[in-house]
């Protein structure tokens, strides 16, 4: 966006990212600001930094000239009618979608859109499926989980060689929607969930390996959401996942940090 618009681009970041992702961020007219960690923030990691950027931009001298995405609160609605444009290119036999959920704006912004679609189309309504680590069960714990077989992959070797390592990281897939559910994503748009289902470390790292020998680099989310889409086409769903794998130009500039 700020590249887009001719702006300066600006993140506010959980203290949990290492020095050499932020690095990799940083440059020509673009800033990181690393959230200084509160212990009343132990079990509540990503209001952390949001509750952080919302007290900036209450201070008038910071947000002057800056403009906030508040995407954690309104990507959702900016990404509607993306997805209502996109319904429009899914085929028509799918039935259900499947996601990764972190803030919501993929379920607010794609998948309860192309519901949408499909009913004023009276066309049969796909279910929307909520791809969820094991290790952070938070959605499990409010409604249904959907028991599927694991795909048959052996665990890849030295699995941590390139990732980044924190402690108090149970895992790495969608930054730190670890602790709780967004507070900000509407208990309507929960209710749309039909069903959740669970992944492990070694089904999303597997799968983003065995992509990899075949030259398809994608991002550990990615990689989640492809591998419970997998296992439902394997009992014979026809299931839609999405991704995001844009060009990403610091990937181009310094392979090496990766």
């Amino acid at each position: 966006y700020a590249k887009r618009f001719g702006m300066k681009g600006m993140y506010i970041m959980s203290y949990l990212f290492p020095d050499h992702i932020i690095s990799i961020l940083e440059g020509d007219g673009f800033t990181v600001i690393k959230v200084p960690h509160q212990k009343k923030y132990d079990k509540a990691r990503e209001r952390e930094f949001y509750e952080f950027l919302y007290e900036k931009m209450r201070d008038p001298e910071f947000k002057k000239d800056k403009f906030c995405l508040w995407h954690a609160k309104h990507g959702g609605e900016v990404e509607y009618p993306f997805g209502k444009e996109l319904a429009k290119r899914v085929p028509q036999s799918i039935n259900c979608t499947v996601s990764c959920l972190g803030a919501g704006s993929t379920l607010e912004g794609i998948q309860i859109p192309i519901q949408d679609s499909f009913k004023e189309n009276k066309l049969l309504i796909p279910k929307i499926f909520v791809a969820e680590h094991e290790l952070s069960p938070l959605f499990t714990k409010i409604m249904e989980k959907m028991e599927i077989p694991r795909n048959v992959i052996p665990p890849i070797a030295d699995k941590n060689k390139e990732c980044f390592i924190h402690t108090e990281l149970p895992h790495l897939v969608i930054g730190p929607h670890y602790d709780e559910i967004n507070p900000l994503l509407s208990r309507e748009s929960i209710e749309r969930i039909g069903a959740v289902i669970q992944y492990s470390e070694n089904d999303w790292q597997a799968t983003q390996a065995r992509l990899k020998n075949y030259e398809v680099s994608v991002g550990n989310s990615s990689a989640a959401n492809i591998s419970v889409a997998w296992r439902l086409a394997r009992q014979g769903y026809k299931v839609l996942t999405i991704i995001f794998e844009p060009f990403r130009e610091f990937l181009k500039e310094e392979p090496s940090k990766i």
